[in-house]
């Protein structure tokens, strides 16, 4: 593991294009439900944490380790936004990790470095990769297969447009049912409103690994359930939005509970 260093990514809030665990939107989505969700001074700290960087919201903010992925001085995180497990595991083990990390102990690696930091942009770099890695472990194809990438080697045709399993769970199917010029304000408000009502404690209770273990299930499903012709059409998202639906809907509340502990005085 690299060592502890705590000025990991200062100066470096640039903005790309790239698509990455979830879409921008995906992002959005959960980091605004948590926003809502999350206790009064757990909102104020975060927002304090957030002002004097480049973006408005916390929502917005959530893509930042997103945004820094093209900066080769940062290649090192890349390994923490997933988690490799082998071909026919029955479910998710802690020793799955990598020796270079995995999105398991980057949560609780980027945790650690919240607590101890030393200045507020240190806090907020560690609070930035904290939430965004709490967003990925519950998109399925990031508890996924290496020998294919995450699903980015399986080549799809989807409404005409050529695309991966990869790309289709991160951002076609959301941009089917909502567009690509989204309100993510007004569907974060639609979704908490949802989330509040039906996510119970014993889903917020469950750890970081449970989170993952509930991810590959998916994953499973998924790659048993894909269509021989490699066409998933209106069919397929209808019936997959509602499964991407819930985990944001479980990565909003869970960030919340998550935050309110983590910046607990």
């Amino acid at each position: 593991m690299k060592p502890f260093n705590y000025l990991i990514i200062a100066g470096s809030m640039l903005a790309c294009s790239i698509v990455m665990a979830w879409s921008s939107l995906g992002h959005q989505l959960f980091c605004d439900i948590a926003w809502r969700e999350m206790d009064k001074q757990t909102r104020h700290e975060v927002g304090s944490l957030i002002k004097g960087s480049r973006y408005g919201t916390f929502a917005q903010a959530c893509n930042w380790p997103d945004h820094i992925r093209k900066d080769a001085s940062k290649d090192w995180l890349k390994p923490y936004h997933y988690m490799n497990v082998p071909r026919g595991a029955e479910q998710v083990r802690q020793e799955h990790c990598a020796e270079q990390g995995c999105v398991l102990s980057g949560i609780d690696r980027f945790s650690r470095m919240f607590e101890y930091a030393d200045s507020k942009q240190n806090k907020r770099e560690a609070l930035l990769l904290v939430s965004h890695l709490i967003g990925d472990i519950h998109q399925p194809m990031h508890v996924s297969y290496a020998d294919d990438l995450g699903g980015n080697r399986v080549q799809l045709t989807f409404e005409g447009d050529q695309t991966n399993l990869h790309r289709l769970w991160d951002s076609d199917i959301l941009r089917q049912r909502y567009g690509n010029r989204a309100d993510w304000r007004a569907i974060g408000k639609q979704l908490h409103a949802q989330a509040s009502q039906t996510v119970s404690e014993q889903q917020l209770a469950a750890s970081p690994l449970q989170w993952a273990n509930e991810s590959y299930r998916v994953t499973k499903n998924i790659y048993d359930e894909l269509p021989d012709d490699g066409k998933p059409g209106g069919e397929y998202a209808g019936k997959n939005y509602p499964v991407i639906e819930q985990r944001l809907k479980l990565a909003g509340m869970r960030l919340a509970d998550y935050l309110d502990s983590l910046l607990k005085p």
